[in-house]
């Protein structure tokens, strides 16, 4: 019962998607948006709420151009989807936004047990009538199914690794399918501690010359050697002392 009210009450936005919205034309605007989908699905308890734009302005007091406006900007940044529903003879039935990104039933678990942020999950895609938030279908993964467990986990590193080239790319990367693998296989093929160190520091990286031009995985990838080579060389890498006691 308070796993329930927990998933019912909570609405969370990670750190990595509030930069999302940071790097927007209108941050403000497109976070109310969202949150405003994502409470509406939250009372009809799914991830694709029936949530037309006389909805919307009435709800956030807005005119019919802003709402567009702003909802074409979160359709284009990947948060949101526009889904039609049909009946057999192809009438419209309804319009309904699908969030791309809710919150899993496996990270409730752990905030109920070590009260811990927990993380944001990409939506379950499946059918139009798919309810997301209902107890037999809330996780995009099942727990039974391991694979796709570690796919999961894997999108949401290539998630949080493209975060970091947002101070060097305005692009959205998150949807640019190449860059994702990319990402992915720079996750798997590289060591860990050099990724890391690159990507939290390209910001500063990428502002001296000697320091090979990278503003996306693709090129981190192609480039890495030249990349290691210049930490190196310039003793920026993090080294590795040895535990001594002095007596």
């Amino acid at each position: 019962m308070y796993e329930d009210k927990i998933e019912n009450d909570l609405i969370i936005i990670t750190k990595q998607t509030m930069e999302m919205f940071l790097k927007l034309k209108e941050p403000s605007e497109t976070l109310a948006l969202y949150c405003f989908y994502y409470y509406t699905g939250k009372w009809q308890k799914t991830n694709q709420p029936k949530a037309t734009n006389k909805y919307v302005k009435k709800g956030l007091k807005w005119g019919e151009d802003k709402v567009k406006r702003i909802l074409d900007q979160l359709i284009e940044c990947g948060l949101v989807e526009k889904i039609v529903k049909r009946d057999d003879t192809g009438k419209i039935k309804g319009w309904y936004i699908k969030l791309n990104y809710i919150f899993k039933q496996d990270t409730i678990n752990q905030l109920n047990q070590n009260r811990q942020m927990p993380d944001v999950a990409e939506a379950r895609c499946g059918s139009q009538d798919t309810n997301a938030l209902s107890d037999s279908n809330i996780n995009a993964l099942s727990e039974n199914n391991i694979n796709a467990s570690n796919s999961e986990e894997l999108q949401k590193d290539i998630n949080n690794c493209l975060s970091f080239f947002g101070t060097v790319n305005t692009t959205n990367l998150y949807k640019n399918t190449t860059e994702r693998k990319r990402m992915g296989e720079l996750l798997e093929t590289k060591p860990r501690n050099k990724l890391n160190y690159i990507l939290k520091n390209l910001d500063t990286l990428s502002k001296d010359k000697f320091f090979p031009l990278i503003t996306k995985p693709s090129e981190l990838l192609s480039k890495w050697d030249k990349a290691v080579l210049y930490l190196t060389r310039s003793a920026k890498e993090p080294v590795r002392r040895p535990n001594i006691k002095i007596k």
